[in-house]
């Protein structure tokens, strides 16, 4: 991400969940009115364009609804753990490089925690302002502005009012295919320091023995990416990501790729250019 610039990949990814909300999306039930409400123009203008999108030809509209069901099977999949870490006493939640998410303004179940958004200052200054005046269904919540490449990650969650005695269901989704393996060892050390007994890690990352795309939406994805300065440098192998957690102190309880989302959620399997897609859920391996 270049600086002073907010990320175009976390308009992106709200910008398709608020497509999921208008229809375009095969998983029954989806529900995020906020996400429009998040976007920075143009993105929120594109938004208004699902009824145009709805009137394409079958196959041309079909392509549209894998791809948002990629983002909104995400949500609901990750949305699903974070109920049940809540469930089991999780009384914080951490989200890391939170862009423009907004579960602590939809999920009701978080009437109890304290959110922590934790985002790069360019990136949180715009989703502040659009967030100012949104009703919260959290009990508490907290903007964490953090440069990763030069902030102290620990020292501005402490700061923030984080505690390293209460249990903290962390969020990490849709960062880690753009890190490299010290910026991650470092974050999850920091996780592991700050976990009290029964905290959850919930950790998307992609699996570099997936096959990759060479479509035309590929290319063009890849061609914004660049143009965003927000390369995809960091796909790994499951037993890769799993040793880095591993080295971390924290266990991993399960891990499930894209299809399984697909098929729990959205009674559809992604478009195979997807498939790299994974959750791993972990948690602090006691001391």
């Amino acid at each position: 991400m270049r600086d002073g610039r907010s990320s175009g990949t976390a308009a992106y990814v709200a910008f398709l969940r608020a497509l999921g909300h208008r229809g375009m999306t095969s998983a029954a039930g989806f529900v995020d009115p906020i996400a429009r409400e998040l976007l920075p123009p143009p993105w929120g203008l594109a938004v208004e364009l699902a009824p145009i999108l709805a009137k394409l030809p079958r196959r041309t509209r079909h392509r549209i609804i894998a791809h948002v069901d990629m983002l909104v099977c995400r949500s609901l999949a990750i949305d699903r753990e974070l109920t049940r870490a809540l469930d089991r006493g999780c009384t914080q939640v951490v989200i890391l490089g939170a862009g423009y998410d907004d579960r602590g303004h939809r999920m009701t179940e978080l009437e109890r925690a304290h959110v922590f958004e934790v985002d790069h200052p360019a990136t949180q200054s715009v989703k502040l302002r659009h967030a100012a005046g949104l009703p919260r269904t959290c009990r508490e919540l907290t903007y964490v502005p953090c440069n990763f490449g030069i902030d102290v990650l620990t020292e501005r969650l402490a700061s923030a009012g984080h505690r390293t005695d209460e249990p903290t269901a962390w969020i990490w989704e849709g960062v880690t295919l753009y890190l490299t393996d010290a910026a991650i060892h470092e974050t999850l050390a920091t996780i592991a320091a700050r976990c009290a007994a029964q905290s959850t890690l919930v950790i998307e990352y992609h699996d570099s023995k997936a096959p990759t795309s060479w479509t035309l939406y590929a290319w063009a994805r890849r061609f914004l990416l660049a143009l965003w300065s927000e390369p995809q440098i960091g796909r790994r192998p499951p037993q890769v990501m799993h040793r880095k957690l591993e080295r971390a102190a924290l266990r991993v309880e399960k891990d499930f790729g894209i299809s399984e989302w697909g098929v729990t959620f959205a009674q559809a399997m992604p478009p195979e250019r997807e498939a790299s897609a994974r959750l791993a859920i972990a948690t602090r391996i006691a001391h």
